[in-house]
């Protein structure tokens, strides 16, 4: 298995994550990640407007992070989501 991750800067902030690895390995961490940001949504009984709304992201965006039709997610919106939830970037990852 091998993966290489690539931060992209956009004004001096990170916006994306690029992320070269065997398909099977990505689609596994998107799934990870897509599972864990609605278990927390649901946990704290929050609908995905609110979070979107709080987030400062379109809910568009936020329902597609949490599908299965995710393909890819900004490191910027992960640091909002997990500052929203008081957790770290890495527990959207497990």
């Amino acid at each position: 298995m091998y993966y290489e991750v690539y931060l992209v800067f956009n004004n001096s902030e990170y916006t994306t994550i690029c992320i070269t690895m065997q398909t099977s390995y990505k689609d596994d961490l998107l799934k990870r990640i897509s599972n864990n940001l609605k278990r927390f949504r649901l946990e704290h009984n929050y609908s995905q407007a609110f979070v979107a709304e709080n987030i400062e992201i379109s809910l568009r965006t936020y329902q597609t992070y949490e599908s299965d039709d995710t393909y890819d997610i900004r490191i910027s919106h992960m640091v909002r989501i997990a500052e929203f939830y008081g957790v770290m970037v890495d527990d959207l990852l497990k």
